[in-house]
């Protein structure tokens, strides 16, 4: 081993203490390291934001934001998105770095904040909360949990059907003003005229779904879904559903509000339609996640979309949502957009049921996969029945006494309400449990639609 000489030793340690120095100053000073970067300034601050938002809604609020002061304030210049299916959400959180949850309805949020994964809010450190009200027509607008806010509404919808009145005329139909209408078999047509999202594939059909539950009963509501879906092509994603619409493919398409407000933009022969006191006003949430590292900035970002320069984004003609406060039209912007005021006006006057979100959350994770399991595998099955079924009655085999008794058979769901909160839990977390469910049930109910049609195929004329 080659020894430093004790002078050139001295030397060393001396050059290693400046060196040190020099290094801390640098660190300090925030020259290099840390946040900052080797030409002295600040490096800036990239928020995440977990989201059921769409790209052109992303990408018109990133943009508009890292233009704000909210964003120069505090130092964001960059906006990262996620966007994993609803079931996902829980997972994607546990893995760390989500600032910021935004879109996907009520319902998912009580269900994040049920897993205690949202942080609490309060006009302190969001001073646009302050403005949100914390009900509009009836609906919550923010979420209390202990006293505290842990989700506040960013927008409001509604949820109806987009119909092409071409189509309409087409096949001689009359425009529909209720779900009661998509289930009439007036609609029934070979290739169909109605269309309806997968529910796995699509929260805002969803909460059509748990709309209809609760508007009709756990019973009759499974009965109603299974009139509609006999009558529907399905298809596995909202945009879909609303695409087969403006295209003519079909007829009616269920959809939440702002789809249908956006093809009235684009299509002078479709329009929206709020079912007839029989939809809600839903305020969607907006929420900072629990265990943020960029806590102030996730909360710069969300009293940004709070604001009204925030609220006017979603004005857009590209976006044309519904806005959480009505003084987004006061702004520059909104002040040009009189045709969506009055939508507005229309939206939060529409008198609506009674619904309650503790009930759409203590089942909806049983509620997804069973409608999927029920309706959407054995739909050639259910369509095959259900076309024999009305065959029969139009022909007078059946009376109608026998109609409604075949009906309810098909529609007859395999478990109670009750039964469905008891195994919620479970559908939501054992991967394993929730698989074997819906096979189970996808074949009870093949077996139950190949029986109505078999007695009807047999039936003697007249029954």
């Amino acid at each position: 081993m080659k020894m430093i000489p004790f002078n050139s030793h001295k030397t060393f340690i001396k050059k290693i203490a400046i060196f040190s120095l020099i290094l801390l100053i640098a660190l300090s000073s925030g020259c290099i390291g840390g946040n900052g970067t080797t030409d002295g300034t600040v490096e800036g601050i990239t928020i995440t934001i977990i989201t059921r938002h769409d790209t052109s809604i992303q990408e018109a609020f990133e943009t508009a934001f890292l233009d704000s002061d909210y964003a120069k304030d505090a130092n964001i210049d960059k906006v990262r998105f996620m966007q994993p299916v609803s079931g996902l959400w829980p997972t994607a959180i546990d893995n760390g770095g989500i600032d910021v949850a935004w879109g996907g309805g009520p319902t998912l949020f009580d269900q994040l904040m049920e897993l205690d994964y949202l942080d609490v809010l309060t006009n302190d450190i969001l001073p646009e909360m302050q403005y949100i009200d914390d009900n509009i027509g009836g609906a919550a607008m923010k979420r209390y949990s202990n006293g505290n806010v842990v989700w506040v509404a960013a927008a409001i919808s509604s949820f109806g059907f987009t119909v092409n009145h071409n189509v309409l005329d087409a096949y001689d139909l009359e425009k529909p003003e209720t779900w009661d209408d998509l289930a009439d078999p007036n609609y029934f047509r070979d290739p169909p005229v109605i269309g309806v999202g997968n529910a796995p594939d699509t929260t805002s059909n969803t909460r059509i779904y748990e709309i209809i539950l609760q508007n009709y009963g756990w019973e009759e509501g499974w009965v109603k879904l299974t009139q509609i879906a006999a009558n529907s092509g399905i298809y596995y994603g909202s945009v879909d559903v609303l695409n087969a619409v403006e295209t003519g493919t079909i007829a009616i398409g269920t959809t939440i509000d702002f789809y249908g407000y956006s093809s009235m933009e684009d299509y002078t022969y479709t329009e929206y339609v709020i079912p007839t006191g029989q939809s809600l006003l839903n305020g969607d949430p907006i929420a900072l996640v629990k265990g943020s590292e960029n806590k102030e900035a996730a909360l710069a970002f969300i009293d940004y979309v709070l604001s009204p320069e925030g609220q006017s984004i979603w004005l857009l003609d590209t976006i044309n949502r519904m806005p959480i406060r009505e003084d987004a039209f006061d702004t520059e912007f909104g002040m040009t957009r009189t045709n969506l005021k009055e939508l507005y006006d229309l939206t939060i006057s529409n008198q609506g049921i009674e619904f309650s979100e503790d009930l759409a959350l203590s089942y909806e994770g049983t509620v997804v996969p069973y409608w999927a399991a029920v309706l959407d595998r054995p739909h050639n099955e259910l369509v095959a029945a259900w076309e024999a079924l009305i065959d029969a009655m139009d022909s007078g085999r059946i009376s109608q006494t026998q109609w409604d008794y075949y009906v309810n058979m098909l529609g007859e769901p395999l478990i109670t309400a009750e039964e469905a909160q008891d195994i919620n839990e479970q559908m939501l977390k054992d991967t394993a449990f929730e698989n074997a469910k819906t096979v189970e049930w996808a074949n009870a109910k093949k077996l139950v639609y190949e029986q109505v049609k078999q007695e009807i195929d047999n039936a003697p004329y007249p029954i």
